[in-house]
């Protein structure tokens, strides 16, 4: 099986993405993301995944809470890229347990 993973650059691309029977996640961008829609996807069972990378990765590595300014930002964000996948995995464990 393929998979698709659209990147949305607005919240119209989100809104016609997320009708496609074929789409299980979708790309988020900074300008396609509300709180609201994002709720609405994961009720479909629709995957969002956003990029840590650069500012967030990067605020982690210098001790400044790259993760928690990123879920906060971006809290029903569930699938992300990063270059620090052990510190996320840390950052998760203590925030979940």
């Amino acid at each position: 099986k393929s998979m698709i993973m659209p990147r949305a650059r607005s919240l119209e691309d989100v809104n016609f993405f997320s009708t496609l029977p074929y789409i299980d996640i979708i790309h988020i961008d900074d300008k396609s993301y509300d709180d609201i829609v994002m709720k609405n996807l994961m009720r479909q069972d629709i995957r969002i995944w956003k990029n840590a990378l650069g500012h967030y990765d990067s605020l982690e590595k210098e001790g400044q809470d790259g993760f928690k300014n990123f879920f906060e930002t971006y809290p029903y964000i569930n699938v992300v890229q990063t270059d620090l996948g052990v510190q996320l995995k840390d950052f998760l464990k203590t925030k979940f347990d």
